[in-house]
């Protein structure tokens, strides 16, 4: 039977108690708090008002953040792929994710981009492809946001910003289109999101037409032309706002009277009844005839009156304090309600890192490093297959029923490479109904490790001793497979073998000296032997090699004095000391009678 690993469970009661702020709440923060959890229960309580609390198919699929084209050239790093990327996918698909997000954005994979390196681009077109298999082989939906990106303090999209200023507004144009339909042809994705924030592209890029419902419109009928022109009739385009926008409903219906296949909603700011828009939003385009999508979404960390006034950097190093916890996990909880209520197509949280880690007010308040530190931490929690409240609550409200199945028994683990002090340990990946968090590594029955990746080096072991090793695999809900079948490895032995002793002339003939020697004894065994020869003991040199405890010298000439020696080595080439040396002469040639 396979054995339960006990995890920290968050139990759920709507609506929220927004009277309450938890002690630990700072004082600057309880207002903004309060206000918060507010309004995330107004909006789930006119949700299940009308809801009847039917499931509908909506693909939940949270940002993959780290392969955004936020990232640019850092995701071409060296292991970057294998030790970021991967894991948080495998962690966003334990935690019940049918697909994951991403931000292909332009001009990512846009080749005039590249002109001072144009083999950069294919560099990329090669990234994304492996990612879109990646995501497909593991049974997941790959959703595209093909739009722009904001320099943030975490980003690497400087060159992108100054890039944007240099076109003109047909030339933006032109470039957005073709890497939308370099990203259609070359990565097909399952769906791709092509206009998200108006009102946040004309900023980032500086092109004010942007931001416009016409400029807007523009852009989009470039974009659906340019995709129909190259061939992509089959998949599912969508264009939409942000709900904070006063004019959300006219660039919605905008947006719906073209040939997209849905409108997407964009959710930040909630205060003031904001996040009652998404409903609005919904309803809008639904009218309209068109499927909806929230391809972004996350609540700002602002009370009130604030909103409006902290920049989006302010309002991003607010996120990373873990006693916002039961406020994501509220406002993630209620748009997985909403998007079963309006059958929604996808639904995408934003800031999918905090479904792994958070950072202590008391230790991170006054860090100015604190969002890239909250995305490392969250980096190494996805190496350890370590989830937050908030992402055990995503999970607890997104899977279909409590998950009980461990996951499969992983096969035994083998040795990659095998040194005096250390084995490379490597295995695959093993099976689960949801997906597998990570894996225990037992040493000799012991645990000393617990790692997402399918590869551990096990350090400061004792040279020539044998290693037991066994792996086990558990899901997010703590379920824990049965351990593998052993390995069974030797560390290399830097130990020289004992000297040979009891060197023995067994006979001689005229041209020939037999030798014999006692075995040498080794941790991690003999190897063999090596015999030294020469015309006196302070002139011998190495004439053979054997792996037996005898030797004939061949090469001898008559009545002559040869002195000998022989030392051992083990399989490594350690080699011992040289035994005591004996000399022994050829014999005389008999005459003739």
């Amino acid at each position: 039977m396979p054995r339960i690993r006990k995890l920290a469970r968050l139990i759920f009661i709507f609506p929220f108690a927004a009277a309450t702020v938890p002690a630990q709440v700072p004082l600057a923060y309880q207002d903004a708090y309060n206000t918060l959890t507010t309004q995330i229960s107004a909006f789930d309580a006119a949700v299940r008002a009308s809801w009847n609390g039917s499931s509908s198919g909506v693909i939940y699929a949270p940002q993959l953040e780290t392969a955004s084209a936020a990232n640019f050239t850092q995701l071409l790093g060296t292991n970057y792929y294998t030790n970021v990327v991967l894991p948080e996918m495998e962690e966003l698909k334990a935690l019940g994710a049918q697909g994951v997000n991403v931000h292909i954005s332009f001009p990512i994979l846009y080749q005039p981009f590249y002109s001072s390196d144009p083999s950069q681009y294919q560099q990329f077109v090669q990234f994304y492809q492996q990612l879109a298999q990646d995501i497909h082989a593991r049974g997941m939906k790959l959703i595209v946001s093909n739009v722009v990106e904001n320099v943030t303090p975490t980003d690497n999209v400087s060159s992108f910003s100054t890039y944007y200023t240099s076109l003109s507004w047909d030339d933006y144009m032109t470039g957005r289109a073709q890497n939308a339909l370099n990203t259609a042809l070359l990565i097909q994705p399952d769906s791709m999101s092509v206009i998200t924030q108006p009102d946040a592209e004309a900023s980032y890029t500086g092109q004010t037409n942007a931001g416009t419902i016409s400029g807007s419109t523009q852009l989009l009928q470039t974009i659906l032309s340019t995709l129909e022109s190259g061939g992509v009739t089959a998949l599912p385009i969508g264009a939409g706002t942000g709900t904070w926008l006063s004019n959300y409903v006219e660039f919605i219906q905008s947006f719906a009277a073209t040939s997209v296949q849905f409108i997407n909603i964009n959710i930040f700011p909630i205060n003031k009844s904001l996040l009652m828009n998404a409903i609005t939003a919904a309803n809008t385009a639904h009218a309209a005839g068109k499927q909806v999508a929230i391809s972004e979404a996350w609540e700002y960390k602002e009370s009130d009156s604030e909103l409006g006034t902290l920049d989006l950097d302010q309002l991003n190093q607010r996120d990373p304090f873990s006693f916002w916890a039961p406020v994501d996990t509220a406002f993630l909880t209620a748009l997985a309600d909403f998007a079963n209520y309006e059958q929604l197509s996808f639904l995408s949280p934003f800031w999918s890192h905090y479904l792994s880690a958070y950072l202590d007010y008391d230790t991170y308040s006054s860090d100015p490093n604190i969002t890239s530190d909250s995305e490392t931490a969250s980096q190494n929690a996805r190496l350890i297959g370590a989830f937050t409240s908030t992402g055990l609550g995503w999970m607890n409200r997104i899977l279909p029923e409590a998950d009980r199945t461990a996951p499969a028994v992983p096969a035994a683990p083998t040795a990659g490479g095998i040194y005096p002090n250390g084995i490379t340990l490597d295995w695959s990946a093993t099976g689960d109904n949801v997906g597998v968090a990570a894996y225990n590594v037992y040493r000799n029955g012991q645990l000393i490790t617990t790692s997402s990746l399918l590869k551990y080096f096990d350090q400061s072991l004792t040279p020539g001793e044998t290693y037991t090793y066994t792996v086990d695999a558990f899901d997010a809900s703590g379920n824990v497979s049965g351990q593998s079948a052993p390995l069974l490895v030797e560390t290399t032995d830097t130990t020289p073998p004992s000297v040979p002793d009891n060197l023995t002339v067994l006979r001689v003939t005229p041209t020939t000296i037999t030798l014999a020697w006692n075995p040498s004894t080794g941790i991690g065994g003999v190897g063999g032997y090596r015999v030294l020869s020469g015309s006196s003991a302070t002139d011998m040199k190495i004439v053979a090699k054997t792996t037996t405890t005898s030797w004939t010298f061949p090469w001898g000439y008559p009545e002559t004095t040869y002195y000998f020696a022989v030392e051992s080595f083990n399989p490594i080439g350690m080699t011992s000391a040289s035994g005591a040396t004996v000399a022994a002469t050829t014999a005389n040639v008999k005459p003739k009678r």
